[in-house]
């Protein structure tokens, strides 16, 4: 059996329902209620790239944030 391949999808808006669910099972990372909030609320505007592999599972997002014409900045990745 070969490695697993992963393809990258992006950029996306409106993906918090799939995204939600990687910050939730990251509880070291992202264990305060609130923070889940206010990242699923972001992620659902901002354009979002997600990492999935063949069978369609997500495994890794990164959101991006710009804040003005020359910086942007990661809002939430995983991978």
């Amino acid at each position: 059996m070969g490695a697993a391949q992963i393809a990258v999808y992006g950029p996306l808006l409106a993906q918090a329902s799939v995204c939600e669910p990687i910050l939730r099972a990251l509880p070291e990372r992202f264990g305060i209620e609130q923070a889940i909030q206010q990242y699923a609320r972001e992620i659902a505007q901002l354009p979002t790239f997600l990492a999935s592999l063949d069978d369609g599972e997500t495994v890794g997002l990164i959101t991006i944030k710009q804040h003005t014409e020359c910086t942007a900045e990661p809002c939430a990745r995983l991978a």
